[in-house]
């Protein structure tokens, strides 16, 4: 783990939806800062899919950090001024310690 630790050196904010009240009575949900980790990001892939007859490409990302309980899958991240939405979280060693995320960037 020490190992890992020294390669955690790029900052990630966490970001969860909140719901606030608009003039119609109504709500507008946006996105807030919560918390920010470190984490280390590599490429994982760069893949096409075809939608509506249109290419679209997009990046997925493996990003390894410490194990944070309350991550979840709709939360996003916001890494050097790009965004991820969460496509994984995976447990290394089922011990609660390290995870890995995969992440899409949101074009």
């Amino acid at each position: 783990m020490k190992n890992l630790t020294s390669k955690l050196k790029t900052p990630c904010i966490i970001q969860k939806q909140v719901e606030i009240p608009d003039e119609a009575g109504g709500f507008d949900t946006n996105w807030s800062d919560y918390k920010t980790i470190f984490v280390q990001i590599s490429d994982v892939r760069d893949y096409q899919n075809q939608i509506g007859g249109k290419a679209n490409s997009s990046l997925l990302y493996k990003i390894t950090s410490r194990w944070i309980d309350d991550l979840a899958k709709d939360n996003r991240l916001k890494i050097n001024n790009k965004t991820f939405n969460i496509k994984a979280i995976i447990n290394i060693s089922e011990e609660s310690k390290i995870m890995e995320i995969i992440a899409e960037e949101i074009i």
